[in-house]
């Protein structure tokens, strides 16, 4: 009797660790709830902040597959949103090793083209008594006008500024021309360029895409030049396009 005791108990604990073991292995859809959920978490914390707080709110990036997402925080609680964050990439990185464990076709569509259709802060202010986050969805054509000439006037001076001596090290993004959305690239480095040039292209590129879409010009994606690389000229970076 004690020994067929034992073996049931043995048998129960087996089983306990087998389960265990079980719920580590999640799929890609587990893993993208996960990642949703602190997504949500990040988002709380800037829900309800009242007016009188605004000298003491960031906005804070997170990066979320192509693009970026800005959240407000209290100071109070950057401890806790970048803890969160950290666990967001985590599940973000296990979200990836799922699909392509699992096999699942991803979109094809180059970064710089998902970019454009996400929305972008401008800046916070005071609705209901309580912050907001104003988007390029928010503003005013007109208001867009003004902040896409400052915007690329900003553009325009860091990818002046910038030097290379090796190629290796740089990529490049896409910038929108004119009301045509014609597009052509520039040269970005994630080490070698300044800091706010990516978000000023990505700010760019949105308020352009705002203007045209409210104006109804331009075609959606017309004659897009295919890159070759990135080269160093003179130690100028520049972006090669194939013929």
């Amino acid at each position: 009797m004690n020994q067929i005791l034992k073996m049931s108990l043995a048998s129960i604990c087996l089983v306990m660790l087998l389960s265990s073991c079980k719920k580590d292995e999640r799929t890609a859809k587990d893993w993208r709830q996960l990642t949703e959920a602190k997504l949500e978490e990040m988002q709380s914390l800037g829900k309800n902040i009242p007016c009188d707080k605004l000298s003491d709110v960031s906005l804070q990036e997170v990066v979320t597959g192509c693009g970026e997402r800005y959240f407000p925080v209290l100071r109070a609680d950057i401890d806790r949103f970048n803890k969160l964050k950290i666990e967001y990439q985590r599940y973000s990185e296990e979200l990836n090793k799922a699909i392509a464990k699992e096999g699942w076709v991803q979109d094809t569509m180059p970064c710089w083209a998902v970019s454009l259709t996400r929305d972008q802060p401008v800046r916070l202010e005071c609705r209901n008594d309580k912050l907001v986050v104003i988007t390029t969805e928010d503003i005013s054509i007109a208001e867009a006008k003004t902040l896409a000439q400052i915007t690329y006037k900003q553009v325009t001076d860091d990818l002046n500024a910038q030097t290379c001596t090796s190629a290796s090290n740089w990529g490049y993004a896409a910038l929108i021309k004119d009301y045509t959305r014609s597009v052509q690239f520039v040269p970005y480095s994630s080490t070698g360029s300044p800091l706010n040039m990516k978000r000023n292209i990505v700010l760019y590129n949105r308020l352009m895409i705002r203007i045209i879409n409210a104006e109804g010009s331009g075609d959606l994606t017309p004659n897009i030049p295919a890159v070759k690389g990135v080269e160093c000229v003179n130690g100028k970076p520049r972006v090669q396009l194939i013929n």
